[in-house]
């Protein structure tokens, strides 16, 4: 029982699947059509072939492959546009033009794969947009962060500056009142002279007898400031009394 396949179809011929070959001879009633692209389908039988030549021969049947009908001349490797008028007259209209594309090979084929590409790149294009909202949402928190810390470091330095002025200021003042201490002591000094040349006298030596830290008894002398108006403190500090202040 003889079989049609689809090239042999639209040229109006009946032959088996099983004979149709990609290297026809003079004795086959058909030859085949295509590009250059598609030239190196045709140097070897399907047998021959993988599963993605299978794939480029479906899909690229009936636009850039085409069967004609074989006049008994030599098979030439041409593009559809060298076919000339006589031989597109004797084409029967594609099976485009006849019916709607179909689902099977070589019949809507590239439509069909076109359609499940297209639906892919939209699908890769939406989750790259979800991405990319993601990360600019991400973005966008980063920045806040960072703008916060920096806030935060240039108010650590307003204050670290107002810590470094204010201790030079204590300084400041520290020097300050070494200075006015240095002063009080050379008038003690000044004073206590002033008033022993006054009197008359000088200051009378007294006995104290004193224990040292040691705890030998030792007994020391240390004179006695009473009477020029100097008293002696246990922490070595001159008080000018108001006695003794020349008049």
């Amino acid at each position: 029982m003889a079989h049609t396949s689809g090239p042999a179809q639209q040229l109006g011929l009946d032959v088996d699947p099983a004979d149709v070959r990609l290297v026809s001879g003079p004795a086959d009633p058909y030859a085949w059509r295509y590009g250059l692209e598609q030239e190196h389908l045709f140097r070897r039988q399907f047998s021959k072939h993988n599963v993605s030549a299978y794939r480029q021969i479906c899909q690229h049947l009936g636009h850039a492959i085409q069967a004609v009908l074989h006049d008994g001349q030599p098979v030439r490797s041409s593009t559809p546009r060298d076919v000339d008028s006589g031989e597109r007259s004797r084409l029967p209209p594609s099976r485009s033009a006849r019916s709607p594309p179909s689902h099977g090979c070589g019949d809507g084929e590239p439509g069909h794969t076109t359609r499940e590409l297209s639906t892919e790149h939209r699908s890769a294009l939406q989750e790259l947009e979800t991405e990319n909202q993601s990360l600019l949402a991400r973005l966008a928190v980063a920045v806040s962060v960072v703008e916060e810390r920096a806030t935060e470091i240039q108010r650590l330095h307003v204050s670290n500056d107002a810590r470094e002025q204010h201790l030079r200021e204590l300084q400041a003042t520290i020097q300050q009142r070494d200075v006015e201490a240095l002063r009080c002591t050379q008038l003690v000094a000044e004073y206590g002279g002033q008033g022993a040349s006054h009197d008359g006298a000088s200051p009378r030596l007294g006995a104290r007898t004193a224990n040292t830290p040691g705890g030998g008894g030792h007994s020391a002398t240390a004179p006695d400031l009473g009477q020029q108006g100097i008293v002696s403190s246990q922490n070595n500090t001159a008080v000018i009394r108001s006695d003794m202040v020349p008049q």
